[in-house]
């Protein structure tokens, strides 16, 4: 209907079908299942669109019946100024009758006196007149009937329109009903695609802080890397160097003696080495576990990829499998030999 208002009542559980929500909702939101998430909204989205044409439909409905009860109206007008003239015709009629009842009666008077006084030609003039007239009142009678069926006909056709009046306005107020419950349940459902969006802006702004603070340990591991290789190598100069002071001291100790004495004993530490050489793993051979890093230029990507077209197409985010990076190759003088 053109003066359809939506109504702002609030909907009572009893007239609309709220959404089937899971109660595990929150904890799903929380955990990352952004496939349940967009189900539920473009369930939401799809109960909307079918309220939308159920409203639709019903205002066609509407106005349907408001041309029925226009057209009843106005053939009810037509009836009843039919009726107006019928019975104006039935009186008109009437008054035909009583018009020429009073004639009838003089005549008679004067056929009488005529017969009285002489049978001629007037009285046969006289009988003619009244025979005529006679004639003229059964008809005007044959038609007062035929008006008088004609205005019973006409009633009854008013009576069914009244009838079918009152069924279009029952049905019409019908109507109005479904459409107020149909508005309170639109209201409802856009109320809580209302609060799904304010969740969904929610999880994005948590999600933009677990990438800033990702990216901040990516930095701290960054750093924590390299402080470990630089460590390693300090770690292996000084392997280095003390096998090469114990080696030359190895070498010394023996040619230091003086000639004619025995042997200078070996440290225990000498020849627990010479037993156990320390064995020095070199850093090429060192395997760091990969770690997930996402370049800038990926986020960026990743971020344009997954930004929804609208906010009732929301598409599955789909994001590239990190990486793993590759060891740092040393450089082989730089690297450590074992001890034989």
């Amino acid at each position: 209907m053109s003066n359809h208002k939506v109504s702002t009542s609030p909907c009572a559980p009893q007239d609309v079908n709220r959404l089937n929500i899971p109660e595990e909702f929150d904890d799903q939101l929380s955990s990352g299942s952004r496939d349940e998430k967009y189900s539920l909204n473009a369930e939401c989205l799809d109960n909307c669109v079918a309220m939308s044409e159920k409203l639709r439909a019903s205002e066609a409905n509407n106005r349907q019946l408001s041309t029925e009860i226009r057209e009843m109206s106005q053939n009810y007008r037509i009836s009843a100024e039919e009726l107006k003239a019928a019975q104006e015709k039935i009186r008109h009629l009437e008054a035909k009758i009583l018009e020429n009842q009073t004639p009838i009666v003089q005549l008679r008077a004067a056929l009488e006196e005529a017969t009285e006084k002489t049978k001629s030609e007037e009285f046969s003039r006289l009988e003619a007149i009244i025979e005529k007239k006679e004639k003229e009142a059964k008809i005007l009678a044959a038609e007062k009937e035929t008006f008088k069926q004609k205005l019973g006909q006409s009633q009854q056709n008013v009576a069914i329109m009244q009838q079918k009046c009152v069924s279009l306005s029952q049905k019409y107020e019908t109507l109005k009903d479904r459409n107020a419950v149909s508005d309170a349940k639109v209201l409802c459902l856009e109320r809580e695609l209302t609060e799904f969006e304010a969740k969904i802006v929610g999880l994005e702004l948590a999600a933009v802080e677990k990438k800033q603070q990702i990216e901040k340990n990516e930095t701290l591991i960054g750093v924590l890397r390299r402080e470990l290789e630089k460590s390693k190598r300090d770690t292996c100069k000084a392997v280095n160097a003390h096998r090469s002071a114990y080696k030359a001291l190895a070498d010394i100790l023996p040619k230091l003696a003086p000639p004619g004495l025995e042997e200078c004993p070996v440290p225990e530490a000498m020849i627990e080495l010479r037993r156990n050489p320390i064995v020095v793993t070199p850093i090429s051979r060192i395997t760091i576990p990969p770690i997930p890093v996402l370049e800038s230029r990926k986020r960026r990507f990743l971020r344009k990829e997954s930004r929804p077209q609208n906010r009732y197409n929301l598409r599955k985010r789909q994001f590239p499998e990190p990486q793993p990076e590759s060891n740092v190759d040393i450089p082989r003088e730089r690297r450590g030999k074992s001890l034989q």
